[in-house]
């Protein structure tokens, strides 16, 4: 491999900074969508804690049926709407996944080419 010029060498650590950039902000997009489904997980199961809880309040006191009833209703409305929205990030979770690869690979290769191997021939 022959050697490098000096404007080889200054484009390709230009690129190898925008290519750590587009890695670091690949990166962050992923960690705002894996924090807004570990969000909506969880407020998912802090539903569900709230269904069981309502429901052995019911059979302790059915006297408050009605209300107890309705807030069940409001339960499995809001779990719905929640499971919905969940679901709707999946394909925006695995884009971002494929970007994030992309990215991180690009990188990856860009930061070889700029540090040869050692002994390597050039």
């Amino acid at each position: 491999m022959a050697q490098m010029s000096k404007l080889q060498v200054k484009r390709l650590a230009a690129l190898a900074r925008l290519t750590r950039m587009q890695r670091e902000a690949e990166l962050a997009a992923l960690a705002r969508l894996n924090a807004r489904a570990r969000a909506l997980d969880a407020r998912i199961a802090s539903l569900q804690a709230e269904d069981r809880s309502t429901r052995e309040t019911l059979a302790q006191e059915p006297a408050s049926g009605q209300n107890t009833l309705a807030y069940l209703r409001y339960l499995s409305l809001e779990d719905t709407r929640l499971r919905a929205a969940r679901k709707e990030l999946d394909p925006a979770l695995a884009a971002q996944h494929g970007a994030t690869a992309r990215a991180v690979g690009r990188h990856d290769i860009v930061t070889k080419l700029g540090h040869p191997k050692r002994g390597a021939p050039r």
